[in-house]
């Protein structure tokens, strides 16, 4: 029955820093880790309120992105991975869109064991998130981007060797899919294939 609700969350005791304050129901708090947090509750008409607090997705942060299989070229979307932006923040990182969209964080290598990759193609499958996009970081997780795009198909050239940080993000929260594949084996002059005569 409460109305004109917010919080005040405080770092470690309720003398500590204020590291939080807002009104509204739904907000994402920045925290350290392993540290005590108190919220303090409060609203404009008094009444009765529930509170719920769940931790941001695992792979939030570029620190924690998980590993993509480099698949064959035509092998996505059958081999994607799940993932959502449900629980995501914007991580420090502006979107294409110039705004701050949440966004989850992924990597893989362009080392394919087949051939040397020119390219890698980005296949983005829409659950129930909207407006989705990536960004691509090389070798470092802090850019700038060497992509960008809004969409569901990415192509984009790669470096043997590197490593390649995507930054998957939404414009409306929800699931998805992702699932990164190489280029052709011929797709470059130096791996062109034979022809009989």
């Amino acid at each position: 029955t409460a109305a004109g609700m917010g919080i005040e969350v405080f770092e470690y005791t309720c003398a500590g820093a204020v590291v939080y304050c807002a009104t509204g129901n739904s907000h994402v708090v920045p925290i350290t880790p392993g540290q005590y947090h108190l919220v303090r509750v409060f609203s404009a008409t008094p009444g009765t309120f529930s509170i719920c607090v769940n931790e941001a997705v695992s792979n939030d942060d570029c620190v924690n992105a998980p590993g993509l299989s480099l698949n064959l070229f035509g092998d996505c979307p059958a081999n994607g991975s799940a993932g959502t932006t449900l629980g995501a923040t914007p991580s420090g990182t502006i979107s294409c869109t110039g705004g701050p969209a949440n966004g989850v964080w992924y990597q893989f290598s362009s080392n394919f064991y087949y051939y040397s990759v020119t390219h890698a193609f980005i296949d983005l499958g829409a659950g129930t998130a909207g407006g989705l996009g990536i960004q691509v970081f090389d070798n470092d997780c802090s850019g700038p981007a060497v992509y960008c795009g809004t969409g569901n198909a990415h192509s984009l050239p790669v470096t043997y060797g590197h490593i390649y940080y995507v930054r998957v993000f939404t414009a409306t929260p929800g699931t998805f899919t992702i699932c990164a594949s190489a280029s052709v084996v011929n797709d470059d002059c130096v791996n062109a294939s034979g022809i009989s005569l």
